[in-house]
């Protein structure tokens, strides 16, 4: 199983919190148990990056990896030999942003390009021709992305991840340290 380091990755960084949250919450123990275990199982081998993690499995280096959708639906529409799953126990969509600089120079036309974004017609263009999930809902998208009305979602508490950030990466340190000397 290839996973990356939650401590260097942003995505594996939310796929931790994703696995915290779907286990019994972010200072479970039960949750933080899970952790351990999934990390034991791997044997404390952790990638470098989140790239790594899906091109491990698409070239047959790996057979799991946990990663994040985008990548990884693209790499199966393009015919690699892989398969996206989604967790059982529900999995995160972590919001999309757009924003406009404070004072921007152009301010009108920031306004309509954001106004842009989020009209039906872009939205289902990119619903249509890329593997990033929309942000309006009832958008439609490709044959090769999974529904999000089949797929089991969970609500993050971003106030909460972002407030104990490095709580979390600390508490993911100290397991992969005990795994790590363990061998």
């Amino acid at each position: 199983m290839a996973t990356a380091d939650p401590s260097n990755s942003s995505s594996a960084f939310a796929q931790l919190t994703n696995i915290l949250l779907a286990k019994g919450g972010y200072e479970s123990d039960e949750a933080w148990k899970f952790v351990e275990d999934l990390f034991k199982n791997i044997d404390g081998k952790v990638l470098s990056s989140s790239s790594s993690v899906y091109k491990s499995v698409a070239d047959g280096e790996m057979v799991v990896g946990l990663s994040y959708e985008d990548p990884c639906v693209t790499l199966e529409k393009d015919g690699a030999p892989v398969n996206v799953v989604y967790p059982s126990e529900g999995t995160v969509y972590l919001p999309a942003n757009a924003g406009i600089i404070k004072n921007a120079k152009h301010m009108d036309n920031a306004k309509k390009f954001i106004d842009y974004l989020q009209s039906q017609d872009c939205q289902d263009n990119l619903g249509l021709t890329t593997t990033n999930r929309p942000v309006l809902k009832d958008v439609q998208i490709g044959d090769i992305m999974k529904p999000i009305s089949e797929i089991k979602t969970l609500k993050e508490d971003s106030e909460y991840v972002i407030a104990h950030k490095d709580d979390i990466v600390d508490h993911y340190k100290e397991i992969y340290t005990s795994i790590s000397s363990e061998k």
